[in-house]
């Protein structure tokens, strides 16, 4: 069975740490469960929304791998993207766990590749993952639907220069439009990254 490391937060909220440390402090945490804000918030409410709903989703993956029997360890700190990226050293899967927001409406998953190092294995766990989420989740695929996988993504290319056989960025949904309950969204999302990432294993041994 292969091993996979899930970042599921690239960095806290400023108010939350200073950059170049662990979030390991209880005092740190957010505390509660992440209400439903819609309209207008300012971007450090919204910036610990997302960081909430990530770890959300991150746990429900870590839960479906470990059922599966697949080893899968979480990364939580605040550093740069590219280092958090070169984490993914020694691992098969290398999955970054985001929420997506735009300045017009939109709804949509997406599952983005490191543009200059990105290979035809990560494409097909892109492709894989964003069809799941977008079924599990009755929104549109966005990849399926034309838009690029491939960008520059600081934290990807730290995890391509690597032996890390994929790495994605998952962008499971859009939180600035109303969602009917944003915890069940993140949880759901979360199981079908999941369920790609075994798919995507068993499919290459």
């Amino acid at each position: 069975s292969g091993k996979w490391r899930l970042c599921w937060a690239q960095t806290l909220p400023r108010s939350q740490g200073q950059r170049g440390t662990k979030w390991h402090s209880a005092r740190n945490r957010p505390r509660g469960a992440p209400q439903r804000r819609h309209g207008s918030r300012g971007d450090r409410d919204q910036s610990q929304e997302r960081y909430e709903l990530n770890k959300i989703a991150a746990i429900a993956v870590q839960r479906l791998i470990r059922q599966a029997g697949v080893p899968c360890d979480l990364t939580d700190a605040v550093a740069s993207l590219r280092s958090l990226g070169e984490r993914a050293a020694g691992y098969d899967v290398f999955c970054s766990i985001h929420h997506n927001s735009a300045s017009a409406p939109a709804q949509g998953a997406e599952v983005l590749v490191c543009k200059s190092k990105s290979d035809p294995d990560d494409l097909q766990l892109s492709a894989m993952m964003s069809a799941e989420i977008a079924a599990e989740l009755g929104i549109r695929d966005r990849i399926a639907g034309g838009r690029d996988p491939r960008l520059h993504l600081g934290i990807l290319k730290g995890a391509e220069s690597t032996d890390v056989r994929v790495s994605v960025l998952a962008e499971l949904y859009f939180i600035h439009v109303p969602i009917p309950d944003e915890v069940d969204w993140s949880t759901r999302g979360g199981e079908a990254v999941a369920r790609a990432i075994l798919k995507w294993l068993a499919a290459n041994p």
